[in-house]
């Protein structure tokens, strides 16, 4: 992949092999979008415990996660994050709010107020909020 400087070039990782606990080795893929300078998309997958994890980053350059998703390798994730930034005075920028849903397939959650959901079933939803220092 090509840095935002054209004359560069950075390997990334596709593959990366650990040995696990018990002495057997454990294997992640990486999978990203290809031919762009900073990435939209990246997923791990664990071929052991046959699962994934999904981000998403914003497009405008900062390279910042929008969304945050793991699950089971096939089928609909179990849990997503949805990050909202936010700048302080001196123009630094942090995760502003974080919106946490459990099996976001099944969410049948409302807002009914600030930080109180109603929720029915399994899935719960919060609401965490950070103020700028």
């Amino acid at each position: 992949m090509q840095s935002p400087r054209a004359d560069r070039t950075y390997r990334e990782v596709q593959q990366r092999t650990t040995p696990s606990s018990d002495g057997t080795l454990s294997t992640c893929n990486v999978t990203i979008d290809t031919g762009v300078n900073s990435h939209l998309m990246a997923k791990v997958s664990d071929m052991r415990a046959a699962s994934q994890k999904v981000w998403t980053f914003t497009f405008n350059g900062s390279g910042l996660a929008t969304t945050y998703e793991e699950g089971p390798a096939v089928g609909t994730a179990l849990l997503h994050k949805d990050y909202t930034r936010s700048a302080g005075a001196a123009g630094n920028v942090y995760v502003g709010a974080v919106v946490t849903t459990q099996n976001p397939g099944r969410a049948r959650c409302s807002p009914r107020a600030r930080r109180r959901w109603t929720c029915t079933g399994t899935s719960r939803s919060r609401r965490y909020l950070r103020t700028a220092t």
